[in-house]
């Protein structure tokens, strides 16, 4: 989901260098600016209460529960308990 934040630079936030020919040529795919954050992770066995926000970037360990309308903006270590806004684990 990190992706979805799309670069503000150029006037498009559309990388038309996907379609090859001389859209590639002017601004390559490589050199778009994605990836401004790194990956979510979810662990296995995680349990998210209801409600629960996620922020770009969070890994939450495996085996953790996130409490009900917590807002996980930092990682979360395995076999936590966390809550809260921001949740914090216990």
């Amino acid at each position: 989901m990190p992706d979805a934040i799309h670069s503000m630079l150029g006037i498009t936030t559309y990388p038309f260098s996907v379609f090859g020919g001389k859209c590639s040529q002017t601004l390559p795919i490589s050199d778009y600016p994605f990836k401004t954050y790194k990956d979510t992770v979810i662990g296995n066995d995680v349990w998210l209460g209801f409600d629960v926000t996620i922020m770009p970037g969070v890994n939450i360990g495996h085996v953790s529960i996130i409490g009900v309308k917590s807002v996980v903006s930092t990682d979360i270590p395995p076999y936590s308990i966390a809550v809260g806004n921001p949740a914090k684990d216990s």
